[in-house]
């Protein structure tokens, strides 16, 4: 009798144990899950941040390689590739997709495209003159670095950054195209009042020379896409059919432009040892150029959201287009 009593003592405590440890074990496995299932969770928000910053990952990138490696853009004749190849064909991809209406509704659009031009032609070059002279009172920046921020904010928007940022940002590509053409005309006479009025010192800039750029550069290859666009009916059917992929070209190309630009900086700094600038003023004037930067994007997105309320594509436009320096501009401080 005891030793059966023993018995069913010995099978009720090996029962206890077999329910713990399945009890353990299903905890265990809950656990595992959970955490397998974060961990997907964080990489399915890594690849959509990664696949939403792409283009800006590629730039970081083309500016990285740039400085560590200078000499291998300066071997592909960036006069040629970077300045003309590469630029007649993003504006013949442009040509290629864009409507001839949408060119022409971006002609008449005098509201937004004053808008546009008055911000960056205008109103960027006051409020930067006002803080480069507000940290030269204090002697955070010395004259040179002073002037230099100042330059750089009379010059007009950039024409390949500008056009590819908008399109990438699924922006009013054909209002991007004209504002930046227009832009850089103007750039010609207003710019050079600019530094005239704001830091004293006379400026010119050679109109024909700009004319005949914008010609070679973007008018001709816009022209020759539109053409082909409706008298070559297989190329419509083609960029159609790949235009993602053809946006994708056109940010490989403003990353290679990117890249070539940069290694003349690179080169630049070698050469005549700027570092003798000092990384502290170097470090402050990047802060400061990205300040002006952000608070101008600010104003830009406000204004625009308050005069384009029910036109998200033109404001997208508007934001790069009112904001954009040109390139050499944002390292003229080096």
């Amino acid at each position: 009798m005891r030793e059966g009593v023993v018995m069913k003592d010995e099978t009720d405590i090996s029962k206890s144990e077999s329910f713990g440890q399945m009890k353990t074990e299903r905890i265990d496995n809950e656990e595992s899950n959970k955490t397998a299932t974060e961990n997907r969770a964080l990489l399915a928000h890594l690849r959509k941040l990664l696949k939403t910053n792409k283009f800006m990952l590629k730039i970081l990138l083309a500016i990285g390689l740039a400085f560590a490696a200078p000499g291998v853009g300066l071997a592909l004749a960036p006069k040629i590739t970077a300045s003309y190849i590469v630029v007649c064909f993003i504006f013949l991809l442009t040509g290629l997709n864009l409507k001839t209406n949408e060119l022409v509704s971006a002609l008449v659009n005098m509201k937004f495209n004053a808008t546009i031009q008055l911000y960056n032609l205008g109103i960027i070059p006051i409020f930067a003159w006002l803080i480069a002279n507000a940290l030269r009172g204090i002697n955070a920046l010395d004259k040179d670095l002073a002037n230099g921020i100042i330059v750089c904010a009379c010059l007009p928007m950039t024409i390949n950054m500008v056009i590819v940022l908008t399109k990438s940002a699924n922006g009013d590509e054909a209002a991007a195209v004209f504002n930046a053409a227009f832009g850089n005309l103007l750039g010609v006479f207003v710019t050079p009042l600019w530094v005239l009025g704001l830091i004293g010192k006379s400026a010119s800039v050679d109109f024909l020379h700009v004319i005949i750029r914008i010609v070679q550069r973007v008018l001709i290859p816009l022209f020759v896409g539109q053409v082909a666009q409706y008298k070559i009916p297989s190329i419509r059917a083609f960029v159609n059919k790949h235009i993602g992929k053809f946006k994708a070209i056109q940010e490989y190309c403003l990353a290679f432009i990117v890249y070539c630009a940069f290694c003349a900086v690179a080169r630049d700094r070698r050469r005549k040892n700027s570092n003798k600038q000092g990384p502290v003023k170097i470090i402050v004037t990047i802060l400061i150029q990205v300040a002006i930067l952000f608070i101008s994007m600010i104003g830009a997105w406000t204004l625009l959201k308050f005069l384009f309320q029910n036109q998200p594509r033109l404001r997208v436009m508007g934001l790069f287009g009112s904001c954009q320096k040109n390139c050499c501009a944002w390292c003229s401080s080096y």
